[in-house]
Parts: C-alpha cells; sequence; structure tokens
C-alpha cells in the first residue's frame, strides 16, 4: 500500500500546485480580501506540495535532474518574483503577488533548497554556520516578526530610508535573538520528548526498521 500511495503522491503534489494558485484568484475574483488568500491554509496548499514534492525526489532518480536545472530555476524564479512585486508596488496583500506572485516565490525557494542540498556552488553560501541556525530557529522567528513587522515596521512609514533600514536591521536582530533564547528555554527541550514517547519496536518485527530515531539537539 505504501509503495502505491508513493507512486500517487508526485501527481497529487502536481494537482495542489496547480489548484492553489488557480484558487487564490477565484476567491480575489469573488471579493475575498488578499490577506485572507494569501493566509488561509488551503490556498499555500501549493508550498506543502512543493515540499512533498522534493522530499520524494531526493529519494528517486529525477534529483540529479533538478539538481542541475536549479541555477536557471532560480534564475526564472527571482526575475518572476521581482516582476509581479514591481507590477504590484509591493511584495504582499496586491492581487498578482497572491495570486501569482507566490507560486513565483516557490519556485525561487524551492530551488534554493535544491542548490543547497546538492554540489552546486550555491551551495557553499548555505552551509554557513549562522545560515544553518536561522534554518534551527525559523519557526519562532516566523512567530516573532510577525510581532516586528506590525508594531515596530508600520510605526516608522514617514522615518528616512537610513532610519527605516536602521530600523529592519536593529528588529531583524531582536527577532533572530527572540527566536534563540525560545530555542534554548523551549523548543530544544520541547524536541527532547521525541525520543522519550517514540514508538518502540514490537516483538517479531525488525528492530532497524522500527527503532526510534535518537534526535540529536544541540
Amino acid at each position: 500500500i505504501a509503495c502505491e500511495a508513493e507512486r500517487y503522491l508526485p501527481l497529487a503534489c502536481g494537482a495542489l500546485i496547480i489548484a492553489a494558485p488557480i484558487l487564490r484568484f477565484v476567491l480575489l475574483a469573488q471579493g475575498i480580501s488578499a490577506e485572507a488568500a494569501y493566509r488561509l491554509t488551503v490556498t499555500r496548499m501549493d508550498a506543502l506540495a512543493v515540499g512533498a514534492l522534493l522530499a520524494w525526489c531526493l529519494r528517486s532518480k529525477y534529483w540529479p535532474l533538478l539538481e542541475r536545472n536549479a541555477a536557471w530555476a532560480v534564475g526564472v524564479g527571482l526575475l518572476a518574483t521581482a516582476g509581479f512585486c514591481f507590477l504590484d508596488k509591493g511584495v504582499e496583500w496586491g492581487g498578482l503577488m497572491v495570486t501569482w506572485g507566490d507560486s513565483a516565490v516557490l519556485v525561487l525557494f524551492a530551488s534554493l533548497v535544491v542548490a543547497a542540498v546538492g554540489k552546486l556552488p550555491l551551495s557553499i553560501p548555505f552551509s554557513a554556520a549562522w545560515i544553518r541556525s536561522v534554518g534551527k530557529y525559523s519557526y519562532a522567528m516566523y512567530l516573532f516578526q510577525e510581532i516586528a513587522a506590525r508594531r515596530i515596521l508600520l510605526q516608522c512609514a514617514h522615518y528616512s530610508v537610513v532610519a527605516k533600514l536602521f530600523v529592519i536591521v536593529s528588529a531583524t536582530v531582536a527577532v533572530y535573538l527572540a527566536a534563540f533564547l525560545s530555542w534554548r528555554l523551549f523548543e530544544s527541550r520541547i524536541l527532547t520528548l521525541k525520543d522519550r514517547w517514540a514508538p518502540r519496536p514490537t516483538a517479531g518485527t525488525d528492530d532497524r526498521v522500527d527503532a526510534p530515531l535518537r534526535l540529536q539537539v544541540r
């Protein structure tokens, strides 16, 4: 059953990747706000599907093909994202950016993931310790950046460009430090419970298959 499901996984992911921007377009056409179309989980299912598809490709014969084409895909995603930002005069809450721009962003970052995992020159900067630390703290950073964006950055709309840059850099550092503390005080401790509550092998099963993975938390 698992093999049969894995066979159809790429088709299901492809269908979701195509359906999501169409759904966002339909919702906007029906008068739903751009913010709602951006935030609803069902309208972001293309992002979830891309992640699942990359995981499937990593274990398939298609991964070398992705690696060979990752560099130009990064360029295409970057140009498309910049184009939608220019046409929409911003990066969010505009109709074009929410519908088709989000798909361009997906192409960009999915390609960057492939480049980071592969043996391309782009993988070198992504191997830096401080970049990998951002990935470790990314969940808390995602939560805290909303506070920074709404409570701090929106208050400096009338500031000069230099002052805005200073506030953005300061807010970014503050978000990173808050995420670091969250990891040290809460997340890393919670993750260690996975080992304690992980399923244990039952009698007659292969320990190599059912033994829980040991999570290394640093």
